[in-house]
């Protein structure tokens, strides 16, 4: 058919191949609904472009858990090479530098058609996010063809489309063909064009399909057309029709031999029909609708009986074992699936494509009954892992616990202790400190006989992470060495790295900071390795010690290295976490903004391990209480019950000083003790130099009788023993803005106080400004400024910061109650803010405001 009212589109697929001639790549995204005539688009692309680009082509496949890197084993095919061993052994940093290599090479500029990236698994997803961060740089150019109806929002790929660089992503949304393109299509057409236009509305391929049925016979459907022209094939032709119709995408030649009596000129009757196209290896419908609504014409009986011949040939192939659970599905084949979901389950595990690894194993386990003892456990125990992985810990851990049992009856000591390992360290990731401990050492006692052994190596070292987070220095450390010391003599270089990394952050915890080097030497060995997890906790470990210590410039350099790497290997989880702390550091230095947007980007995330809500909270907590934000008790409520049960002095501290620091603010110092008292206890028995003189302030601050560890040289220490000047100087020097203010505000020199109070006005912290100006006026102190906070005062229409969060998040056109669930406060709050946006801007309505934020650069 001819292509019409598309050219414009073609042009900006031309332009982006000429700016990927030049070595600037993009990404064009090609949208819109099913049948609008997006392949035909970028085949026509191509063959404008035959002999300047080599044009790449992968599909994902509507699998009911698709193939893992499906695209990419297509691709593959076409380059071979270091791309092709790197797919099949699933390795997710050798796949992201081999199709980097791949569409990078070549002596012409690449064009990568990815179809239907709807459907694409996570693992695709993750490649195509690492190859369009880079694709600027790279001589090609990343085709991606979507549905737009089955693309929300909140779906992965709009995750993948706003992690890429604005300026090298182009959009394109297909429109459906004019009246004049349909009549000039419809020329030789009998019928009424009239009402050909308005029943397919435009739609390229509904209008194709009526001109390929009776003159005049306008289908109202898809599945209308499909059947009147299956009803014309002969028996064998269409046999071939349904057979291949329960194949997405397509089918390889070879296949149809499994049809009996399967002959080539049938196969040409349905290309002659319009129903399929061929090669000399593959065979596929025309259209994936078509295939869709051929396959829902089938009576169930049929199908089942189909997928059960496709499924047979797959397995005698030896072929993509996505491909053969999907068709073990549709036969009902309940032996299939629990023979073949839990490779499936691995192997997308083993590419990081843990959405469909998990949705694997929950097929895998309800058929697992006929599964041999031992197949069982293992399956059960690898499912609870990557339940870990997917941040379903609760599901993971009725599945540990089920496995554990298993063991045990079958009498394997060290299945049984491992699987008791991963059950701890479920129990932390929820929270359970105590059980974490406890089923930490049942651990080590079943791995009694497997002495020498790596599983009890990792015991070991899992203990020592638990004691290591729960800031218990002894055991912690007691446990660590045991890792090493058996870690080195094995040469196990993954436990060894992990262990590194906890008698590291437990020496400097305590204020060794020699463990620096040992959290140095645990980064070193985790990169050469590439265990990716271990360099997200060694970077995050290095982060959050150097923060504790004060050390920003150390910081800001792990932080910037942690989330280049985290960046770079596509590690989601380590984003997450190492920009949770990011905004601690922004907060604590004066960055208030940055912070915010930090703590922000952290709590949007749909996906985030439940972990790193908490020092994002804890910093949007202290954010509240210094800024005065009116939800600030809400905010502090929700971020003490997220981190109360965790029982661990990192997680509580800091929302436990910002309560006390919210009571003294609002002078009341019989509230400052009561937030921070059992924490100080725990601060105290973890001998945490910082932390330790932190509590200690906030109980001076109370008027309690408590002095700082002898020799304590902390700011803290300095301004309880009264020398606010030099405390004022070290946060001066140590870069704490906030900090120096308040140690300022000891002074009785009012131009100590003004320049506290120029500090504070400056931060926005109005509730220690207010606090200042009230002592100031009460001295009769002249010339106090009148104290419109800077950030108020530089916003546009005046509003404060919080109102300003809620402008940005009413313009996204986001309800009162989802914008409280983004912020963590109550809708009534919200409610608030809305209308004194409103009455700012002098607008009736949201949709007024969010048009007059637009106009005026607001938003």
């Amino acid at each position: 058919m001819e292509l019409l009212e598309r050219d414009a589109d073609l042009r900006v697929l031309d332009r982006a191949l000429a700016d990927a001639g030049s070595g600037s790549g993009s990404v064009v995204l090609v949208g819109g609904e099913a049948g609008i005539g997006k392949t035909r688009l970028v085949q026509a692309f191509e063959q404008r472009h035959h002999d300047d680009a080599r044009v790449l082509w992968g599909a994902c496949d509507d699998l009911s858990t698709p193939r893992t890197l499906g695209p990419f084993h297509d691709l593959a095919l076409q380059v071979g090479g270091a791309l092709e061993r790197a797919v099949v052994e699933g390795e997710r940093g050798a796949v992201f530098d081999a199709a980097l290599e791949a569409i990078s090479g070549g002596t012409s500029p690449s064009a990568v058609v990815i179809e239907d990236v709807h459907w694409a698994d996570g693992a695709t997803l993750d490649v195509l996010k690492y190859l369009g961060r880079r694709i600027d740089r790279l001589p090609a150019t990343l085709i991606l063809t979507y549905r737009e109806e089955e693309v929300p929002a909140d779906h992965p790929l709009m995750l993948v489309i706003g992690d890429l660089p604005v300026s090298a992503v182009h959009r394109l949304s297909l429109e459906s063909l004019s009246k004049a393109a349909v009549a000039r299509l419809a020329a030789d057409y009998a019928g009424s064009t009239e009402r050909l236009f308005t029943v397919t509305r435009g739609n390229p391929f509904l209008v194709t399909e009526a001109l390929l049925t009776s003159a005049g016979d306008v289908p109202v459907n898809v599945r209308d057309a499909v059947r009147t022209r299956a009803s014309r094939l002969s028996p064998s032709a269409r046999a071939v029709a349904e057979f291949l119709a329960v194949v997405p995408n397509q089918a390889e030649l070879w296949l149809l031999e499994a049809l009996s009596g399967f002959d080539v000129d049938a196969l040409d009757e349905c290309r002659d029909r319009g129903l399929i196209e061929y090669d000399a290896s593959h065979v596929k419908y025309r259209h994936e609708l078509v295939r869709g609504a051929m396959e829902e014409s089938l009576p169930p009986g049929r199908r089942r009986a189909l997928n059960a011949l496709v499924l047979e040939a797959l397995i005698e192939r030896g072929s993509d074992v996505a491909r053969i659970v999907h068709h073990a599905r549709r036969a009902e084949d309940g032996s299939a699936i629990a023979r073949y979901a839990p490779t499936a389950a691995r192997e997308a595990s083993t590419a990081s494509a843990h959405r469909e690894a998990l949705a694997h194993f929950r097929i895998a386990v309800e058929y697992r009954a006929d599964l041999p003892l031992r197949d069982e456990a293992q399956l059960l125990t690898d499912y609870a892992v990557e339940c870990y992985f997917a941040n379903e810990a609760v599901e993971g851990l009725v599945a540990a616990e089920r496995a554990v049992e298993l063991w045990v009856q079958i009498g394997d000591g060290i299945r049984h202790g491992d699987t008791l390992r991963w059950i701890s360290r479920l129990h932390w990731w929820l929270g359970h400190g105590e059980q974490a401990i406890a089923t930490g050492r049942a651990a080590i006692d079943a791995l009694g006989s497997a002495r020498g052994s790596k599983e009890l190596a990792m015991a070991y070292s899992n203990l020592a992470q638990v004691f290591m987070l729960a800031q218990q220095a002894q055991p912690a450390e007691e446990w660590a060495t045991k890792a090493i010391s058996l870690a080195r003599r094995i040469d196990d270089q993954n436990t060894l790295a992990h262990a590194l990394n906890n008698l590291g952050s437990t020496r400097l915890r305590t204020g060794d900071t020699a463990g620096v080097a040992l959290l140095e030497e645990s980064l070193d060995i985790a990169r050469r390795e590439r265990f990716d997890d271990h360099v997200g906790r060694a970077y995050a470990n290095l982060l959050w010690t150097a923060l504790d210590y004060r050390r920003y410039d150390d910081a800001q350099r792990y932080a910037e290295d942690g989330l280049a790497y985290a960046r770079n290997r596509e590690l989601a989880g380590n984003m997450y976490y190492l920009t949770a702390e990011r905004a601690r550091l922004g907060f604590e230095c004066g960055r208030w903004d940055q912070a915010l947007k930090d703590v922000r980007w952290v709590l949007a995330q749909p996906e985030e391990p439940g972990i790193t809500q908490m020092p994002a909270l804890a910093t949007l907590a202290r954010l509240s209480v210094r800024r005065g934000d009116q939800d600030v008790e809400q905010v502090l409520d929700r971020a003490w019950r997220l981190v109360e049960p965790t029982g661990e002095l990192q997680r509580m501290a800091p929302v436990a000083i910002a309560g006390a620091e919210l009571a003294w603010l609002r002078s009341d110092p019989d509230r400052i003790t009561p937030p921070i008292l059992d924490t100080y206890r725990l601060a105290v028995a973890a001998r945490q130099p910082w932390t330790v003189d932190e509590f200690a302030f906030w109980m001076w601050r109370a008027g309690a009788d408590v002095e700082s560890p002898a020799g304590s040289e902390t700011p803290f220490a300095k301004q309880m023993s009264g020398d606010w000047r030099e405390a004022a100087d070290a946060w001066q020097a140590i870069g704490c803005p906030y900090e120096r203010a308040v140690a300022l505000m000891e002074s009785e020199e009012p131009q100590d106080l003004l320049e506290a109070l120029d500090i504070l006005d400056g931060l926005g912290a109005g509730p220690a400004a207010g606090k200042l100006r009230t002592r100031l006026r009460r001295r009769g102190v002249r010339g106090v400024p009148r104290g419109v906070r800077r950030a108020t005062k530089a916003h546009p229409a005046g509003l404060t910061g919080r109102q300003a969060e809620v402008l940005d998040l009413l313009a996204e056109g986001l309800t009162n109650s989802e914008i409280a669930e983004r912020l963590y406060v109550s809708p009534k709050t919200v409610d608030h803010h809305v209308s004194a946006v409103l009455a700012k801007l002098g607008v009736s309505s949201r949709g007024e405001a969010a048009t007059v934020a637009r106009e005026r650069g607001i938003v």
